[in-house]
């Protein structure tokens, strides 16, 4: 099943948005998904739609938190797909919206926005997409 995601910065991405619950989330989103915590610090397991290329993280309410976004998934932001476009142009279109934008080694993240990329290749191939964006809502770093 292929959805259209498209970033509301600090709301969600339809259909899914921040703070909705884990059960209304799994019905909003129906298939099959694999729940585990990706990290010891988890306080609760995300959801991997393996075939949506999407994790759901929830926080110690069971409410979603981030959602990060794999290649294939069809993650959209101001018309673009941003995990179609290259990690140069991302990183523009992100700078051009976000000036206090924080670039790394191996990405960026727009507080402003809610939207981060994960580029381990980003110095060896620009020109490559990110392997994963973030969604987040306020407060997720603090």
């Amino acid at each position: 099943m292929k959805m259209n995601f498209v970033v509301t910065p600090h709301i969600g991405v339809n259909p899914v948005r921040f703070n909705m619950s884990r059960e209304d989330v799994r019905s909003c989103l129906g298939g099959s998904f694999t729940s585990f915590a990706r990290t010891p610090m988890d306080v609760e397991p995300c959801d991997h739609y393996e075939s949506l290329g999407l994790f759901v993280y929830y926080n110690s309410h069971r409410a979603v938190e981030a959602m990060e976004f794999t290649l294939n998934s069809g993650l959209e932001f101001n018309g673009r797909k941003l995990l179609e476009i290259s990690y140069q142009e991302f990183e523009r279109l992100m700078f051009g919206i976000d000036s206090d934008l924080e670039v790394e080694v191996d990405g960026c993240t727009s507080y402003k926005l809610g939207i981060g990329a994960y580029a381990p290749r980003k110095t060896d191939d620009p020109k490559s997409p990110a392997a994963t964006v973030i969604i987040f809502g306020e407060g997720y770093y603090d």
